[in-house]
């Protein structure tokens, strides 16, 4: 997570449309020390809930285990679509996982 902004989830405008729309992002933090998140945290120019991974079961569970990993899950609970590498949110590879036939049901 640390540096990482260009993976970073997409501006609050979009995040509050999508909301609306029953999507919410969530930051996973992978076997990191408290203060080095928090200082990243201060930094960021995003604030999305934080969900701590310092066993790393769900990194195991969930992803590929190569950095960054974005995993959509669908509304049924199950991963949807799980990408690899950089996600630029801004741009036209991010925008095409964020359409709602990527999201799974």
């Amino acid at each position: 997570m640390t540096g990482n902004r260009r993976t970073a989830p997409p501006p609050a405008p979009d995040r509050a449309r999508r909301r609306r729309e029953g999507v919410v992002v969530f930051a996973v933090n992978y076997l990191e020390a408290p203060d080095k998140i928090r200082r990243f945290l201060e930094r960021a120019p995003f604030k999305p809930p934080l969900l701590l991974d310092s066993d790393s079961d769900a990194t195991v569970a969930w992803t590929p285990r190569v950095f960054p990993s974005t995993v959509f899950v669908g509304r049924d609970g199950r991963p949807a679509t799980t990408g690899v590498g950089e996600l630029d949110w801004g741009g036209q590879s991010g925008r095409a996982a964020r359409s709602p036939d990527r999201r799974g049901p």
